[in-house]
């Protein structure tokens, strides 16, 4: 896949993890070097814990930001306003009203992240920018010292 689909907000922390016909695949890396994250979260929980969209006052919401173990730099994974084909039928956050996530079966609280992209490359976008941030999946997997929460975020942005 083409540099230019991965994701722009993404750009800074992106390493190729494999070649995949019809997704990106990646993994989080901290410029720092690190490749472990506190989780941040704005979301409802479906019946395992993992996150999924919220009903806020002005529509449905989801916001996930990474905190580097190592530097304390902070990196907006995901937010469901900004990011995605359909991101305007999403409220924006406050930073402030997002929450830790911890693992459910270990209470560990940095993790590592595998992320999962589907681009849609024949939207019709004036930017680079824009285009890339119209990707029409995303998939998030984490992993802690004992577990590994595949498809802990999967949804599909159009």
């Amino acid at each position: 896949m083409e540099q230019r689909l991965i994701p722009y907000h993404l750009r800074k922390i992106w390493r190729a993890a494999s070649e995949e016909p019809y997704w990106l695949h990646g993994e989080c890396v901290c410029p720092c070097g690190c490749d472990r994250f506190r989780i941040l979260v704005f979301a409802d929980k479906r019946e395992n814990g993992y996150p999924c969209t919220a009903q806020t006052e002005d529509g449905f919401a989801l916001m996930i930001h990474g905190i580097c173990e190592s530097c304390g730099e902070r990196y907006v994974l995901f937010d469901a306003s900004r990011h995605g084909y359909d991101c305007s039928l999403y409220s924006a956050v406050p930073e402030d009203m997002l929450s830790p996530w911890l693992c459910p079966d270990c209470q560990a609280d940095t993790f590592g992240i595998e992320l999962f992209i589907q681009p849609e490359e024949d939207t019709p976008y004036d930017t680079e920018e824009e285009q890339s941030e119209a990707f029409g999946w995303i998939r998030m997997d984490l992993s802690c010292p004992g577990h590994t929460h595949t498809e802990w975020i999967s949804l599909e942005t159009m």
